[in-house]
């Protein structure tokens, strides 16, 4: 300011800087940023919310199902049982299709206790698709599942009941953002 101005502006300065906050993306909701999830070996692509944690186990198969990586709020990774997980599992010919691989997940699903399983018909990645939500074990569970070449992927959202719808539009937002590289 001008030297003769300068005691005048000081206090609306101080306030000013006073007024400053430092944060980072995670501290503002209204910040949220999207992460490049890339997978040479399955041949995904994927976009994740910076909000939440992506953690790849590098587990061996069961039952012939590659953990891709899973997903877990940085908020709520310890308190919560909320995680979305992505898996590849090799077909066991070539020539099953989604109807057949749909009805073989349904009956594992209900061989599971699952109850009020709920499923419809649904397009991923350009795929036809299909998605079902039940209840299991105590936690809410949606599942989607495609297939592409000699695999079915599969994603999954797990959550208390209670919690379930709070992150439900995370989950589908990574799974709409599914692109096959191979």
């Amino acid at each position: 300011a001008e030297e003769s101005k300068y005691q005048d502006y000081l206090p609306l300065f101080q306030n000013i800087l006073n007024s400053i906050k430092v944060t980072s993306s995670t501290d503002n909701p209204q910040e949220k940023t999207e992460l490049p999830f890339d997978d040479p070996i399955s041949g995904i692509k994927l976009q994740y919310p910076s909000s939440w944690a992506k953690v790849q186990l590098g587990q061996s198969p069961r039952s012939n199902v590659d953990l891709i990586t899973a997903f877990f709020h940085q908020e709520n990774r310890n308190a919560s049982i909320s995680r979305i997980g992505v898996a590849s599992q090799q077909l066991a010919s070539q020539d099953v299709n989604l109807q057949q691989y749909t009805a073989n997940q349904l009956k594992a699903i209900e061989r599971a206790n699952a109850t009020g399983i709920e499923d419809e018909n649904i397009e991923i990645a350009g795929n036809p698709a299909h998605s079902a939500v039940f209840n299991l074990n105590g936690t809410k569970v949606m599942q989607i599942w495609t297939l592409k070449g000699d695999k079915a992927y599969i994603f999954a959202y797990q959550a208390d009941p209670s919690e379930f719808s709070k992150e439900l539009a995370n989950f589908e937002k990574i799974a709409n953002s599914l692109k096959f590289e191979k």
